[in-house]
């Protein structure tokens, strides 16, 4: 499904200007009225021409189609897909997580659907919006001491610098593969793990470098 994962990262910036060149569904795309700058969630999984696609019996076809059109935005217009990489990266480190979003009732919708009712002004969901922000300031803390944690593992080869960079090496990977395609906050949860590993890590690192300059300090004044 890549060609569907590049595109819909790229719709935005689709080239219309010749809507009869091929591939065929660039004409599709634009005949909606404001289709590509819709929801990438609703783009993927809404009804219109690419969801039409993904149920195609021409399915290898469509999606080298739609590769070929998200490659071509990209070459066509390098920076309003920067401009795009910058939005996913910040939407990747807030709360905001699309279609799946629950900010304000984070069980609201599924109490709704089995039925059940909602009671008005619950104090636990009126302090969701805040744990929420406290997550975001935490997570960035963390993605932050991960990168940190990279940087100096070199220098900590012997003492957990390589199970840190076998670590993290993967979750950055995988975190940049993210702001370059679709991602949602969700997205993030299961790399967590390697952020708070580094953290930790990273805390000790500098314990002991503050360790041995004091022990360093006193032996120089000996």
């Amino acid at each position: 499904m890549e060609g569907w994962t590049y595109f819909i990262a790229t719709a935005s910036i689709t080239d219309c200007s010749h809507p009869n060149r091929p591939p065929a569904i660039r004409a599709r795309v634009r005949a909606i009225p404001g289709y590509l700058d819709g929801n990438p969630d609703g783009i993927m999984w809404g009804p219109g021409p690419v969801n039409d696609a993904l149920r195609s019996a021409n399915y290898i076809q469509r999606n080298e189609d739609l590769k070929q059109l998200a490659f071509e935005s990209v070459r066509h217009d390098p920076i309003g897909f920067l401009d795009l990489v910058g939005g996913r990266t910040v939407r990747l480190l807030s709360t905001y997580d699309s279609a799946y979003s629950q900010d304000a009732r984070p069980w609201g919708e599924f109490m709704v659907r089995l039925g059940l009712p909602i009671s008005g002004g619950d104090r636990s969901e009126n302090v969701w919006p805040h744990l929420l922000d406290v997550w975001a300031m935490l997570r960035l803390a963390l993605w932050a001491a991960l990168m940190v944690a990279l940087a100096l593992a070199p220098r900590r080869w012997h003492r957990g610098g390589r199970e840190i960079v076998a670590v993290g090496t993967p979750a950055v990977t995988v975190f940049v593969f993210l702001c370059l395609t679709n991602p949602g906050a969700r997205y993030l949860l299961p790399l967590e793990p390697a952020a708070w590993l580094a953290a930790g890590w990273l805390a000790v690192a500098l314990a002991d470098r503050g360790g041995a300059s004091v022990a360093g300090g006193a032996a120089t004044v000996a």
